[in-house]
């Protein structure tokens, strides 16, 4: 007896189909399945998916006859995808089309620091900022997108791709790819909450008037990752700016408060104004966020094992500043529902025997290497930048308290200049209004010394003992002062 794996259409479920059965149940959901076995002989070949131009990208089996196209887009998604790859296959009626996309990173930064660390760097790849999107959504809307329908999803099961039947190997490749990330940020993080998970999504919907299935597979990677911890000097330089995450977010909902009663979007009542104005607006948000999220975190409940859903661990009271969350590959197909049985192992065919093409695969790598090594020079760049400012700074401070004790020495020498003159004038306003008290001037002797005559003295002379004599009217004779020894003083 030999037994065939086939997957449930409704539930999704596995169906274990002995050879030559053509009606089985379902013993997961118990709808009766019809197996055919009409292609199950078709010859399954492994096919190469290349470019144009003849550049090889992957390999997977599928039917002989099918059309195969390949397409490399070489644009920065983000730090770790620097080209989109993508492989289709169609079958000789069309009826058929087979797909798969290459990885896709996607980055949900909440904290301050790291958003005002990041847009300091030129090299760093912002294209992959976006809110995070719960896994199953975030496998519908690509799904939509892709295949321009509206889906209606039907079930849910496990994806037997090459992470799907080895789980570790996604999980390594997220750790390496976080551990690398975050070593040129020169920050630690770490991981609250991570999902590693390969699944396989059924759709209904309508093309062109007729039935589909769309399936879709998603190798799943995500990281929350909490508190960071700034550790180098470019980061702690700016890290010390924003040592306060929470002075920070108030100051930007001050300001989107503001923008937001400016603008009219936000209406502010007299009980606003009489409590606060705009202070009292940001209480009356904050009061309500507090209510939305203590009724987002009654609605989340935990996994069956004890773990929090993934990115929703912030709603549990985790401190998230960073999520990380994507695709290690995808995966479609799209039929008509009523060759439903035959196409879906076509499909997981496909899925289990796809590879990447390791040249590719190489070239990516060294790509990504080259990025990492330029974001490296950078921070090297900014870190020098940011010593050479701090010297800068402390050679300024410097400077200046140099200057303010010269300028406090000058200051000084000034303010005991003006006393000492200030003191001479008032001495010499002193000297002079007793003089004129008295009737007296003061004359300076040969010897340094000050004597006083009468105000009515025109002259004053002084001998060679010491004694003076005052002379009114004309100045005694020259050569007759000389022949007796006297000597005319100036008044002083």
């Amino acid at each position: 007896m030999e037994l065939k794996a086939y997957i449930c259409p409704q539930c999704g479920g596995s169906l274990h189909v002995e050879n030559g059965m053509v009606n089985v149940y379902c013993p997961h959901c118990g709808t009766q399945i019809h197996i055919s076995y009409q292609n199950e002989t078709a010859p399954q070949n492994e096919t190469v998916f290349s470019t144009p131009d003849g550049l090889p990208v992957a390999s997977a089996v599928i039917p002989n006859g099918y059309l195969t196209e390949a397409m490399v887009l070489q644009e920065w998604q983000s730090e770790f995808v620097p080209l989109k790859a993508v492989i289709r296959a169609v079958s000789p009626d069309e009826r058929i089309v087979l797909g798969s996309t290459s990885k896709e990173l996607y980055y949900d930064i909440h904290s301050v620091g790291i958003k005002t660390i990041l847009s300091l760097l030129q090299t760093h790849t912002k294209n992959g900022y976006t809110s995070f999107v719960d896994p199953d959504e975030f496998q519908k809307t690509w799904t939509e997108q892709i295949t321009g329908l509206s889906l209606t999803p039907l079930a849910k099961a496990s994806l037997p791709s090459l992470f799907g039947v080895h789980p570790q190997l996604a999980d390594e490749q997220l750790q390496r790819e976080l551990q690398t990330y975050f070593r040129y940020l020169e920050l630690t993080m770490p991981i609250e909450n991570k999902l590693c998970d390969s699944v396989l999504y059924r759709y209904s919907g309508v093309l062109n008037g007729t039935n589909v299935i769309v399936l879709s597979g998603c190798d799943y990677v995500g990281a929350e990752l909490g508190g960071s911890k700034l550790l180098g000097q470019f980061s702690s330089a700016v890290g010390k700016v924003l040592q306060s995450s929470g002075a920070a977010e108030t100051v930007s909902d001050f300001k989107k408060t503001f923008s937001d009663v400016i603008s009219g979007k936000q209406k502010m009542t007299m009980a606003d104004w009489m409590h606060g104005g705009i202070l009292g607006v940001m209480k009356r948000n904050s009061a309500e966020k507090s209510q939305t999220d203590s009724k987002l975190i009654a609605q989340v409940t935990v996994n069956p094992d004890g773990s929090f859903p993934f990115g929703h661990s912030a709603e549990h009271g985790k401190g998230i500043s960073f999520i990380l969350f994507g695709a290690l590959r995808r995966y479609s197909a799209i039929f008509p529902a009523d060759a439903e049985a035959s196409v879906t192992n076509i499909f997981l065919r496909f899925v289990s025997s796809l590879k990447p093409d390791s040249h590719l695969a190489q070239q990516e790598s060294m790509i990504i290497q080259q990025k990492f090594a330029a974001l490296q020079q950078e921070v090297s760049q900014k870190q020098a930048l940011a010593h050479q400012k701090q010297m800068q700074t402390i050679q300024m401070q410097q400077q200046t308290s140099r200057m303010i004790a010269r300028n406090n020495a000058q200051t000084s020498a000034g303010i005991m200049d003006s006393w000492n003159k200030r003191m001479d004038s008032q001495s010499r306003i002193s000297n002079n209004y007793s003089e004129a008290i008295r009737g007296v001037n003061s004359y300076v002797t040969p010897s340094g010394n000050t004597v006083e005559a009468s105000a009515v003295a025109d002259h004053v002379y002084q001998n060679q003992y010491g004694d003076t004599i005052g002379v009114s009217g004309n100045a005694v004779d020259t050569d007759i002062a000389a022949k007796l020894n006297w000597t005319e003083l100036e008044k002083k």
